[in-house]
């Protein structure tokens, strides 16, 4: 008795071995109890640092992100977090507030950063890709 094997086969055979596992981590939720296992955390570990990562004090301080945030959103605002950050060779403040979308802040000139330019974009994701990779697109 000859065996015909094709590409055929093969892939049915792979659909059959692998389809109870999928059914049953579907049925459980196993890959989503499990992440950590499957996915990494914390993808800006892998930061490309050659822009530099060192930060130097801000031109603006604190006090006046505060200024520049009620003059945008109106007196009624609930900041919850404000972090100083170095993106792409910028100084910027991400600024976490309540009932309204994060809004970067340039901590040297005061701009409001959101929603961010094509350019400041392409400068941040370049960050987190191996160097000399050129990014066809952004999202």
């Amino acid at each position: 008795m000859k065996h015909n094997i094709n590409r055929y086969k093969i892939h049915r055979l792979a659909g059959l071995v692998f389809l109870p596992f999928l059914f049953i981590s579907i049925i459980t939720g196993f890959f989503r109890a499990n992440h950590q296992w499957f996915w990494k955390e914390d993808y800006k570990k892998i930061k490309n640092f050659a822009l530099g990562s060192n930060i130097r004090l801000p031109q603006i301080g604190i006090d006046s992100i505060f200024m520049i945030l009620k003059s945008v959103c109106g007196d009624s605002v609930h900041v919850s977090k404000a972090i100083l950050k170095n993106e792409a060779g910028t100084l910027l403040y991400d600024i976490k507030i309540a009932n309204h979308a994060p809004v970067l802040i340039d901590a040297d000139s005061g701009m409001l950063l959101s929603p961010l330019s094509k350019n400041l974009a392409t400068a941040i994701a370049g960050q987190y890709v191996k160097p000399g990779l050129k990014l066809k697109a952004i999202y």
